[in-house]
Parts: structure tokens; sequence; C-alpha cells
């Protein structure tokens, strides 16, 4: 390649055309090749004119000029020009083309333009070049002036006469496009002046507004429409200047904009309007700009986006509330049905799934996956997202394409919190048996994994439940509703829902019906019409039987055609039959009808049965594993309910058998339940056959003998009757053959056809209750017994052979109110034969629920007892656990009163305990913890570690001390835990399963006692003194000879359980008799209130001395250390003490120094801090610790001690001021009570009120008494203590207490008036007596209240004197 200074004159070819002035040229350069000066004396020319050496170019001539030129085809003129060389242009420009282009097109003055030489580019105009000359690409000086920014240039040219609008030939650039696009003001301004046009556009339709726009450059945009350019011309993507200026954020270019009025509507080819732009790419400003100027909040761009879509993928959530308040449509739904709400769930923005909710969207709209807002909250593991929707109502039982609902996906993710969320209310906890389409349950999936969380958690209820919601007993029945559905619940089960006698209680029974319907779940609830392969064959065969038949009967006729005819119609039955099927199965995954909707369920379900007959016929019932059971979903079928007094005679109890045997015909089918009760059912284990044996052959090989039979009887038959019509001599042979065949057929068959026959028409089970029930005048009761007790053996038999083949548990409930009846003789006879019927077979499916009052079943059972002479250690009370094995008491009076409570708190900003306080918060999930919270967690996760070593079966069935309690009691104890303790979380109560389990195993065994304990533990204002404690200074004052003592079994071990039970790590404390007494089951109220009424409130006593142990606790303390003052000198709370401190403790051991130096040593090594020895286990202690037994001996007595120094203070850490507070507030009350006290309406009310007086200053002192009993805390030197001292001394009189009153009250008026309208209502917290029963225990001495109050009279009678 030569260079581009290089000389290149080519050889041109032959011309025939070549002229005389063409010649004169050739000559010329003839001429200069004899010189010697065309390449190199050239080389030094375009050199010189590139270096600008002007003095160099004296040998140039004319025809140089025109000549020369170099590779590129460049002449010395464009060479000049190009390199802006003004005086050797000026010297060429007269002597060469002004207009000569290179190879390029390019010219001297296009290359002047470019670089912005005015005075070249000035030389050059005026010597005559073209102005608009333009090179190949059609780029004119002016358009390459404009690009490169040369002002004075666009000005020379334009005066000049350039054209201001040219367009080049690859893309319609116009000049003016050129400068609006680069941002150069002034050029736009020149181009303006001198007729730019602003509409014109580039080959995609944008125009100089449109590429100033993109850019920014907001002083081109005022300039171009304040020379009327048009504001909503439509560019590449079908963008406006307003788009693009959305889409660079160019707020200041929008505003400007907006102020022309363009029209903000306007779409691209996407179908983004601008307000869709700034909602994607989140610009606020703009957005807020658009709206108020009028912009569509709710357009829907061609993949379906709508404008909020937008606004939430960008995070902005000032954005969304813009759109939110001019009402965008919180419901639209994307290309995958999504909303803004699954979107703000799926990005985890919480604040902004707040805004969405306060619009109310509609939380049950599914994307293509079938998931809804919550759904996918949980998918996400979004705890208080999940928390926000279910506030708002979102419904937990949603479920999407797999059938999984959001409890499957709380628990395959292990997450406690967010399960126990779903479970807020109690009636959720049936979604728990709802299986996917893999047959999966989120109890099964639970169940599976080593570490289940469901056995802590059974739902709970918030706390603005209102009152009169939980006295309509919902949460009773849901609770018992989600016991008896456990699909592991063992069976047969006894349910004694106990009552006070015509209390009314018996509307429970139906409350209770309506939630095991609404838990439970049938078996064809969520059928589906499926393309069944198996049912397109069976009914092809079906149809080939029945045409073959069809045709044996056509050709009687003897004629071809009507036998031809009756082929085609059965075959076009057919066709149609399973046309209509797959249509049918088509059009409801195409269509939402209800209509159509029915029609596959109905067909659905009618397959289904039909398949549950044939397996009845062919197959032998399989016998499921656990793990299939617990997989299973359970439904209820109820009998009629009974009163207690119709039930007795035969006839009730045929009944309750003939409804049974109704609900389970409607469940499973007519002709299934029939057939199965005349076949026996065998259920097969893993090696036996899986089909059913019918002469010696299985049942499906017979049937295809049977069908073959058939068929070839019919096609001989056939052959001939039509032989009969074509031949002259037609044979038998085919008639003879034909009827061995059918012959054959009909012995196969016949055994079958008599089941069915018998069985389903003739021997239905209603038919036979009926048969029973005329029978039964004539034969003796225990052979009516016997032979009802044969059916329900059938029925249970029947059912969960069924069950088996449904994969389902069906559970028949029997409910029998005995509310109303009283009579005792009738009542024991009653109980003694449902409880034969349908309580004593093994793993039979009947759950019999009584409503009864105990205590006239137990006098009933007492009396039947003593008349027989028979179980002389039995009692009433025995008989009554023997037949019952989930008791149920309902505490109406405790339950208002924690739901008053839970208000309460609620009110104020707090819970019931710390360990009641909810993290699951909106902003729990990105908080950080604080330092307490961190220590509460901590602390739980401790006593959830313990109790997973030391659970509640282990505690109770294997201790010694529980070694005598028969089975039934287990499992009395066991389900009355259960029951407990879903009650206690259903009030968000939490709880140790070990300590709740020891409680309920207390009250089955020793339920007197406990009354004792649990009387005095409600009274007691100490939260954490324990129910040992309580026992030690109770265990004189419990009278054991007493008649309700016979109620407690093992009366010698119940001292050792209780000591042991303070040995937990949740002991039962005073608040844990609180927080559980509400939701115990099995404990019977009104035994409480006999022990308060007969000896409480009699002989009631402050107990202020201290007991055995604090004796001991006080002993130890003084004699233990060397300095008995050591304890009030330094900290006792061992939560704060390190290894120093403990040592210091050692230090003061009264043991030999060497043996002192050993054991702190250990501390140091062992890193036995405070916390350690707090919670460690001190036998594991000992065993690392490796000292002597007596150095370990006062080591452990110090260990103790510190332990139970640590309690009391934490218990005491309400401070001294509170509990003086305390006292004065009762003093106060008392005082008022006197003075405010006129007339009693009766000596029974004023007695009443003297006992509460008295009892007011026993509590007060029994504070005192349990706050002062630590060796570290003295007495408070205030006022009040004279005050304490003055109660301590004994009662004071009412008297006494009035006249101080009145001294220290001067405003009291005097004359204040007397009509008892100042009386005070006390609070007594009296027990609602419709809640408990009315009958005694087994005791004829006890005396009514009133009679109790009329022993003080004359007391009375004084005190009123004195009040006078």
């Amino acid at each position: 390649m030569p260079r581009k200074d290089e000389v290149t004159i080519p050889l041109q070819d032959y011309n025939n055309q070549l002229t005389v002035t063409s010649l004169s040229g050739v000559l010329s350069n003839f001429a200069d090749i004899a010189l010697g000066t065309t390449h190199s004396q050239g080389v030094e020319f375009f050199h010189a004119v590139e270096d600008g050496l002007s003095d160099q170019l004296t040998g140039l001539h004319k025809g140089h000029c025109l000549s020369l030129k170099n590779s590129n085809g460049e002449t010395l003129l464009i060479v000049a020009a190009r390199f802006g060389h003004i005086d050797i242009v000026k010297k060429l420009v007269e002597d060469s083309d002004v207009d000569e282009t290179d190879n390029e097109g390019w010219s001297a003055l296009l290359n002047a333009a470019q670089n912005g030489y005015t005075e070249i580019c000035n030389i050059l105009l005026q010597n005559g070049a073209s102005v608009d000359l333009s090179d190949l690409m059609g780029w004119t000086p002016l358009m390459w002036a404009v690009y490169n920014n040369h002002l004075d240039t666009v000005n020379l040219l334009l005066e000049n006469k350039a054209h201001p609008n040219t367009v080049d030939e690859e893309d319609g650039l116009t000049p003016l496009i050129l400068a609006s696009g680069r941002g150069f003001e002034e050029i736009v301004e020149s181009l303006l002046k001198y007729g730019g046009s602003t509409n014109a556009c580039d080959k995609f339709g944008s125009t100089p507004l449109i590429w100033a726009s993109r850019k920014g450059f907001l002083g081109i945009v005022e300039l171009l429409l304040s020379n009327g350019c048009e504001l909503d011309a439509v560019g590449m993507h079908g963008s406006t200047a307003l788009m693009l200026a959305t889409k660079g954020n160019f707020v200041n270019v929008v505003e400007k904009l907006l102020a022309h009025d363009p029209n903000v509507n306007v779409c691209d080819l996407n179908g983004q309007s601008a307000l869709a732009t700034a909602a994607r790419e989140g610009y606020a400003d703009i957005v807020e700009l658009l709206i108020q100027s009028g912009a569509f909040v709710n357009l829907v761009d061609r993949y379906g986006n709508s404008i909020l879509a937008s606004a939430v993928r960008s995070g902005n959530i000032n954005i969304v509330r813009l759109l939110l308040d001019k009402f965008a449509d919180v419901n639209a739904k994307d290309s995958e049905n999504r909303t803004p709400l699954h979107l703000a769930i799926d990005k985890s923005y919480i604040d902004m799934v707040a805004l969405i909710l306060e619009k109310k969207p509609n939380l049950e709209v599914k994307n293509n996956e079938g998931e809804t807002p919550l759904f996918r909250a949980v998918k996400t593991r979004h705890v208080a997202i999940t928390q926000l929707l279910l506030n708002a109502g979102a419904k937990v039982s949603c479920y999407d394409n797999y059938n999984d609902n959001p409890l499957h996906l709380a628990i395959k993710a292990r997450s406690q919190r967010l399960t126990k969320l779903l479970l807020t209310n109690p009636a959720d906890s049936r979604l728990l048996y709802r299986p996917n389409k893999l047959g999966e349950t989120p109890y099964s999936l639970d169940q599976s994994n080593p570490a289940p969380v469901l056995p802590l958690i059974f739902g709970q209820i918030d706390g603005s439940v209102e009152a009169n919601t939980m006295l309509g007993y919902d949460i009773y029945s849901d609770v018992l509703a989600d016991i008896l559905c456990d699909p592991v619940q063992n069976l047969p089960m006894t349910v004694g829902f106990f009552a006070k006698w015509g209390s009314g209680k018996s509307l429970l029974l139906p409350k209770m019906r309506d939630s095991m319907k609404y838990f439970a779940r049938n078996w064809l609830e969520s059928v589906e019409l499926t393309l069944s392969y198996g049912f397109i064959i069976a009914s092809a065969i079906f149809t080939a039987i029945l045409c073959i038949v069809g045709v044996t009967f056509a050709s009687i006729s003897g004629s071809q055609r009507i036998v031809n005819i009756t082929a085609i119609c059965i075959v076009t039955v057919y066709v149609i039959i399973i046309l209509s099927y797959l249509l049918l199965y088509y059009f409801t995954k195409k269509t939402y009808w209800k209509s159509v909707k029915h029609l596959q369920k109905s067909v659905a379900k009618f397959l289904r049965r039909l398949r549950l007959v044939v397996d009845v016929l062919s197959l032998n019932s399989p016998e499921r594993s656990h793990k299939e059971l617990i997989a299973s979903p359970v439904c209820f079928l109820f009998a009629d309910d009974h009163k207690l007094s119709s039930v007795g005679g035969h006839q009730s109890f045929t009944v309750i058998l003939k409804t049974l045997y109704e609900a389970i015909e409607d469940h499973y089918g007519s002709l299934a339940v029939r057939l199965i009760m005349g076949i026996s059912p065998t259920f097969r284990v893993e090696k036996q056959p899986k089909y059913r044996r019918y002469c010696g052959l299985p049942i499906l090989v017979t049937t295809i003998f049977t069908y073959i039979f058939l068929g070839l009887g019919c096609i001989f038959a056939t052959k001939g009757f039509l032989e009969i019509e074509t031949e002259l001599e037609p044979s038998d042979m085919n008639f003879i053959i034909s009827g061995v065949f059918i012959i054959l057929f009909i012995i196969f068959l016949i055994y079958p056809l008599y089941v069915i026959i018998y069985h389903v028409i003739f021997n239905s089970g209603h038919r036979r209750m009926q048969k029973l029930n005329k029978m039964a005048p004539e034969i003796p009761f225990e052979t009516l017994i016997h032979k009802m007790q044969n059916e329900v053996r059938k029925m249970s038999n029947a059912v969960l052979a069924l069950d088996s083949f449904t994969n389902s548990q069906t559970r028949l409930v029997v409910m029998v109110d005995g509310m109303e009846n009283n009579e005792r003789e009738k009542i024991v006879k009653m109980l003694d034969t449902l409880t034969l019927l349908f309580g004593t077979e093994p793993k039979s499916p009947f759950v019999l629920i009584l409503a009864v009052d105990r205590h006239v079943i137990v006098r009933a059972a007492a009396e039947t007892i003593k008349s027989t002479r028979a179980g002389v250690d039995r009692t009433g009370h025995d008989y009554v656990k023997n037949i019952v094995t989930l008791p149920f008491y309902i505490h109406n009076q405790n339950i208002r009163k924690m739901i008053k409570d839970i208000k309460a708190k609620a009110e104020k900003g707090e819970w019931v305990n710390e360990t009641m306080v909810r993290r699951d918060t909106l902003s729990g999930s990105r908080m950080s913890l604080t330092i307490r919270d961190t220590e509460n967690m901590s602390r739980k996760n401790f006593a959830l570690q313990s109790d997973n070593h030391q659970n509640a079966g282990k505690f109770l069935y294997n201790d010694d001390y529980f070694s005598n309690i028969n089975p039934n009691s287990l499992r009395r104890i066991s389900n009355s835990t259960q029951l407990s303790g879903r009650l206690l979380r259903s009030f968000d109560v939490d709880f140790s399963w070990v300590t709740l389990s020891v409680w309920i195993g207390l009250i089955e065994q020793w339920p007197f006692r406990m009354a004792w304990l649990i009387e005095k533990g409600v009274s007691s204002s100490a939260e954490n003194v324990t129910l040992y404690d309580i026992f030690l200074k109770l265990r004189h004052r419990i009278p054991v000879k007493h008649p309700l003592a016979k109620l407690d079994k093992s009366q010698k071990n119940f001292e050792k359980v209780l000591k042991k039970s303070a040995q937990l790590v949740e002991p039962l404390t005073a608040g844990k008799i609180r927080l559980f007494l509400p939701c115990s089951c099995n404990f019977d109220p009104y035994l409480k209130k006999l022990v308060t009424v007969e000896f409480i409130s009699d002989n009631d006593d402050n107990l202020t001395e201290f007991n055995l142990s604090e004796i001991l606790f006080n002993l130890t303390t003084q004699s233990l250390l060397k300095d008995k003052d050591y304890w009030n000198k330094q900290e006792t709370v061992l939560t704060k003490m390190g290894c120093s401190e403990v040592v210091s403790f050692v230090e003061q051991l009264q043991l030999p120094d060497d043996r002192i130096k050993n054991i702190s040593k250990k501390v140091y090594d062992l890193n036995l801090s405070g916390i350690v020895l707090l919670n460690f286990n001190l036998d594991e202690l000992q065993k690392e610790m490796n000292i002597p037994i007596g150095d370990w001996g006062m080591f452990k007595l110090l260990v103790e001690t510190l332990r139970k120094a640590t309690r009391r203070k934490v218990l005491n850490s309400m401070s001294i001021a509170a509990a003086t507070q305390e006292v004065k507030d009762r003093i106060n009350v008392a005082k008022q009570q006197i003075i405010n006290e006129e007339a009693p309406e009766s000596a029974a009310v004023q007695a009443v009120k003297v006992k509460k007086l008295i009892k007011a200053q026993s509590l007060t002192a029994e504070v005192y008494d349990d706050l002062y009993t630590t060796p570290s805390f003295t007495a408070p030197t205030s006022p009040t203590n004279e005050t304490y001292k003055e109660f301590s001394r004994g009662p004071m009189s009412v008297k006494s207490v009035r006249n101080e009153t009145i001294n220290e009250e001067d405003e009291i008026d005097s004359n204040k008036s007397d009509d008892g309208s100042n009386l005070l209502k006390f609070d007594s917290g009296e027990e609602d007596e419709e809640d408990e029963p009315h009958f005694s225990y087994d005791m004829e001495d006890i005396n009514s209240e009133d009679d109790d109050e009329n022993k003080n009279l004359e007391e009375v009678r004084l005190l009123s004197k004195e009040h006078n």
C-alpha cells in the first residue's frame, strides 16, 4: 500500500473518446515526467503542505494543483484545508478546484468545517465552494460543524445559505437533531434562527425534542418548546420525549414538559406509559408529578404488569403509597397471576405489605402455582409478614396445585414460630390432617421427623377474643375435637363431660359435634375426576359381555339385521359414555362452571364408590402400618343424640345402632357396607395373598372363567339360532355346548349372587335392627345385649375393613346427654350397657361422650355396690374412673378470670408473664434482640433441653411412686395432659410438659390433698413458693381420716412425689397453680369448694410460721459459714456470680485451709461460675470435682443454699416498697368497708363481710411472711411496720378499725346518709354455682353455706351493735 503522501499516476486505459482538451493535459503530464517532477517533487509538495511550509511550494504551478493527488484521492487544497494552513489555502485556492473531492467524497470545505477552521471555510466559500456539498454518507459541512460543536463555523455556513434541514442518507439526521442530541444549546439557537425544523425526525421518528429529552438538556428543551415543536411525537420503540426524560430521571425536564400539557398516558410498544416507567425505576418525584398531571394509575402493559406491580418491584414505598392513594387496583394480576401483594411478599418488603393490607386486598388470589399471599409468606419463611396476613384475615386453609397447605410448608421448614402462628385459631388444627396429592399430612410429616414440633404447639387464641365467645365453649369443643382427631389416638375412648345436674351445659354437645365435623375430612371430600385407563378397559370388557348377551337375545329373531343393529347400539352407547367421560375430564381442567364442577364431583364419587365395591368383592382387607395410619384422614360419624333418661330400654340401644348403620351407609355407600357385612372381612398381613379365594382359586381367576363361560355359551347359542333360519336341517350341537357353558356360568355365579342378593336386599343392618327390636320383649336382656354386641362387633370390623380400602380412619361417635336424668337406680345399668357395647372392644372405632353429673353417678354406683355387696374396697369414684378415659371438667369461673387478666394485660401492653412474650412481632425478624431478650431465650432454650432429657412419661410411668397405677389410670393421665396442654396453648401460656404431667398425675392420684394445696396456692401472693413448701405448711392441717381422704391412693407416697416435683427444672409453684388450674380438665372444682367451705373458711389461719424446710434453711445458713453475717455482705444471686465470688463463699466454709484451697482450685479449673452452679446437675458435678465425701457434702450444702437464696431474692425483686403499698391498700380497703357499711341486708351478708375483713388482714400478714423469710433480707424500717406488727398481734376488731379510720380521715362527713347506698360490694371471688356440681362427695354431714354462717350469728349481732 502506498503512503498517503505518495504520488501515484496510474496508467490510463485506451479511450477512443479522447479530446483535444484532455490531450493537452496528457501532454502536460508527459512534460512533467520529462522534467522528473511527478513522483519525487510531488511527494515533497504534499509534505510541505502537511507541515505548513509554504516557501517550499515555489516550484508549484497550476497543473500540479489540479493533477497531484495522494493515495486517498486528496488534492493539495484538501490536505491544506484538513490541516488548517490558511496561507497555503490562499495560495492554492485560485489554481485549484474548490469542490474537488477525495475517494470518500470529502471536499476541502467538508474538512475545514469538520475541524472548525472558520477562516478557511470563509476563503473557500468566497472562492465558490458549494456550501451543501455532502460526503458519501450525505453529511454536509454544516452537519459536521454542528456535530463537532464549532459554533463560528456553523454561523458562517448558515450565513452563506447552508441548508439547516439537510437530512443524511442513512439515519435521516438533521443538524438540529445532532445539536439537540449532543447538547449544543447555542448551535440549536442558531439553527432555529435560520429556520431549523423542530419537528424533523430521523428514520425512527425521533424529533430534536426527543433527543434532547433523552439526555436531559433542559435549555435545549426550552428552546424547542418555545419554537413550537411537537410535544407528543413518537420516536424509537414508541417512546415520547416525556417517556425518555422519565427514564433518565430528569425531573426538571419532565416538569418543563408537563407544563405544556402533553399526553401523559401515551404508551410505548411494550404498553408502558411514562408513569409505569417511573414506577418501575423508582423515581418517586416524577411519579408524583405525573399523577398530579392526570396519569392513569391502572394501565397494564403488554405483559400484564400493572403500574402498582412495577412500583412494588422497585421497592420504593413512597411510590406505592402515591399509587394506592389514587386508587390503584391492589388486586391487579400480572402474566403469572401474581398480585402486588404476592410481589411484595416475594421481595420481603414488610412495610409495603402492611401498606397494601390497609387497602383491603383479596387475600385468597392464587398465582399460576395456586399459591395465595399467605402461602408465599410461609414459603419464604417470613414470620412477620405471616403475622400481618393472619391479622388481616388470610385463610390458613388455602392450598396450592399440589394440595399443600401452609402447615405442610411450615412443618417441612421445621419452623416452630410459623407453625405456632398458623395454629393461632384452634379450629385450624384440622388442617394438620389434610393430605396433599402425595398423601402426606402435616401431622404425618411432623411425626416422621426425629424432632417433631407439634407436640409443643396445639394452637393459640388471641387475648382480644371476647369473653362471651369463650363462654360459648368454642375453645373447649375445638380442643376436644383436636384430641379426638389425632390419627394415632388409642380407641375406644369414653369422654366424661362432667357438669352440674340441670345446669344446661349439655348445649356444649352440639358445639362439639360441629367442631368434630369441622376438623374431620371425608375420604370423598377432595376427590377429583382423573383419567383412569382401568375404568376405560373395565368398561370395554363389560360392554363386550353385554354386547355378546344382547346379540344372543337378538339372534332369537333369526334376523342378521337385528343382530347387527343390537351390536352397533351397544357399542355406540359405550363410545358415548367414554366420550362423555373424556369431555368431562377435559372441561374440569379448563372451566370453572359450578354445574360442571358439581357433575365432575358426582361422577368421581360414583367411580370411587364403585371401586370400593370391587375392592370389597375381590381383595382381602390390608393391615395398615403405623406410618400409614398417621397419614390417614380422620372422619366422624354420629349416632342420633340421646337423653340418658330415654336410654335404658332396648329400643334406645337399637335406635343408636340403627342410626350408626345409616351414617356408615351414607358415608361409604350402601352397596359396599352391606357387602362387607355379608363377606366376613379378613385383614391381610404381608405374607398372605392379596386377592380373596373362591373355589380354591383367586377370585380374579374365577371371575375370568365366569366371563369366559358366559361368552362361550352366548356365542354357541347365537350360532344355533342363526342356523335355524339359514339351514334346512339345523344341528342341536350348538345348543348343547351352549347349555354346558351356561350351567358352568351359573355354578360359578350362584354363591356370589346369593351373597349379594341376600345381604344387600334382605339382610341390611336396618332390617336386622328392626327385627331385633321386635324380638327384644321375648328374649332375656342378657341375650339381647349379646346380640347387640355381635352387631357392634360386625359394625366395627366392617368400618375398619372399609377404612383400610379407602386409607382413612372413621370414628363412630355416640353422644349421650345425662344432665337431666336423676333416676339413680337405673343410671348404672344404662352406663354399664353403653360401656359394654362401645367401650370395651380393643381397637374398635368408637368414641362415647357422656354428658353427666359425676356426683349423681358416684352416688348411684355407691348404692349399687352397697346393695350387691360386691367390691367392698371399690367406691363410686372408682367406678367412674374405670369407665371414663378422658375426664373433662369445665372451669368457667377460672377461665373468665384468665380472660379478664389477658385482656387487662393486653390493654396495658403486657402479657401474663415474661415467658409469654411473643417475639413474632412485625419487626421481630429484622430487629436485633436486646440483652434481656437474649437472656430470656437462653433460659427458655436451656429449659427446653432439660425437658427433652427428662420427659413426662419417664418421670410418671417409670417412677417407683407411680408403680401401682393401672393402665386405665395411665391412660387417663395421658389424655388429661394432652387436653390440658392444648387448652394452655390456646391461651398462649408457655409451660413445661413435664411439670404439667406431674400436676395432672398428682390430681389424678391425690385429689383431696391437692384441693388443699390448690386452695392455699391460689390465695398465696408469692409466685415462686413451691407446692412442696405449701404442703409442709399444711401437712398437719389436712384431715387424713376425713371421708374425702379416701379419694386419694397411695397416701404414703404423696409427700415423696411432691418433693421430687420440686426438683424439676420448672418446679410446681403457686404461680404454676394459678396458670394450670383453669385448664386442668381432670380436677373437680366442686371438690375445691367443699374443702374451702368446710375447712378453710371456718378455720382460716394465716400460716405465718416458718415451716420445717425454712427452719432447716435458716440453720444451714447460720452454721455453714465461719462468718454468719457473710450472707448479707455479698451478692447471693448465683446468676451474677463469677468464679471469684464462688471461691469467696468457699473460703468461708468451716473446713481446713488445705481442703479449701483444693476446692477453690477445682472451682477455677472447672470454671464453676454462678450460672453453672444454678443449672448444672449436682450428681454429675460430684464426679467432675472428685473430692472427699465430707468436703463434697459441705460444698453441696453451700450450692443448695445459694440456689434457694437466689430463688427467694428473685421472688422479692418486686421491691419492698411495692409490698408496703400492698399492705396499705389492704388496710384502706378494710377501713372503707367498715365506714361505708351502714345497714346490712341480712345477718348472713354481714357475717360474710366480717370473714372477708379477717381474711384481708391474714393475707396482709402472709405477704410479709413470704417476703422476709430469706436470711439476706431484713424487714424495712418504714411506718408500715407498725401496721404489720399490729396485724401480727391478732385479728383486729371492727370497732377499732373504724375508730382508727375516723381519727385519720377528718374530711369524712359525719352526717353522711345511712340509707345503705354507700355499701361497698365486695369482690369475694365467690364461685359460680352453675359451674359446679351440686352433689357432695358421699358426705351426709356437710351443711350448707347458710348454716355455716348462722353459727356466727351472735358475733354478728354484737358487731352490728358496735357499728350502729
